[in-house]
């Protein structure tokens, strides 16, 4: 074989190898949205609210409940990881949460939410993924890319910036398209996590260093 030859089918060998491996995507683009605030949530049926705080761990910290916190956390408004994420919609940002005191971790639930069959009541079932996690929160590196940590840091932030009495920016797991938005936010003095909604009893997580008295009952 000629060297011509041979550097030609080298080159077409390479364009074959570059055609035939998957495009790497480019890492989102974050920027925080506001200032950073405290997470609070709110159950409307009970009228309870709890602050929340990440544990003292040098690894993976939890998300925790309690009566008070002076803890910040931001959220990052964030370009899609991919077309596997919704596009915005209705004023709603997608991104990640993070604390002011653990730049570079972000929130991150165990697992997502899928819908799996309907029972005879009507009642949706949620399937987790992995399969048969739990949902607790812990605060790992922020992912950059489409990955499955990615799809468990998806947020979405609604809300923000609404001039409405009583209204305040709000925090759900969104991840993929096809994940169940978890709406509720839940926790104690050992761990949190969303959950699916039931009915109205949805502790909803807002960014807010205070939840006024006079707005509980408008919630």
């Amino acid at each position: 074989m000629s060297s011509f030859r041979f550097f030609t089918f080298l080159a077409l060998a390479l364009v074959a190898t570059v055609l035939a491996s998957p495009v790497s995507k480019d890492s989102v683009s974050c920027k925080p949205i506001g200032h950073p605030t405290k997470l609070v949530n709110y159950n409307p049926e009970f009228r309870t609210s709890s602050f929340f705080k990440t544990a003292n761990s040098a690894k993976h910290p939890r998300l925790l409940a309690a009566n008070s916190s002076s803890e910040k956390f931001q959220f990052y408004h964030c370009s899609l990881p991919s077309d596997k994420y919704s596009k915005e919609k209705n004023g709603i940002m997608y991104g990640q949460l993070r604390s002011v005191k653990l730049p570079g971790l972000c929130m991150t639930p165990n697992n997502v939410n899928v819908e799996g069959p309907s029972t005879n009541d009507g009642w949706i079932n949620t399937e987790t993924v992995p399969p048969n996690t739990d949902g607790t929160i812990t605060f790992r590196k922020c992912a950059t890319t489409d990955t499955e940590v990615m799809r468990r840091q998806w947020l979405a932030l609604q809300d923000y910036g609404s001039k409405k009495p009583c209204s305040f920016p709000s925090i759900f797991q969104k991840g993929r398209k096809g994940d169940l938005e978890m709406l509720g936010l839940t926790g104690d003095s050992n761990s949190s996590s969303f959950y699916f909604p039931f009915k109205e009893s949805t502790s909803t997580a807002y960014l807010a260093d205070a939840l006024p008295a006079s707005c509980k009952g408008k919630l």
